[in-house]
């Protein structure tokens, strides 16, 4: 099964699951997500920390 996603790289939910979800309860909260490389972070201060580790050059990068 593919898993659509929309351009913010939210998984698309059909009608059924939307429904479901209100018949639930269920509150949907999209979270920001950082990814550098292979790594995943969910605040840019930390994701701008492992770039500056990663790319020499840069003040506080790699020598």
């Amino acid at each position: 099964m593919m898993v659509r996603e929309n351009k913010l790289g939210l998984t698309e939910l059909t009608e059924a699951e939307e429904r479901q979800m209100i018949q639930l309860g269920i509150e949907r909260r999209p979270i920001d997500s950082f990814r550098i490389g292979p790594f995943r972070y969910s605040n840019l201060k930390d994701a701008v920390a492992q770039a500056k580790r990663q790319t020499p050059n840069q003040p506080g990068g790699a020598p």
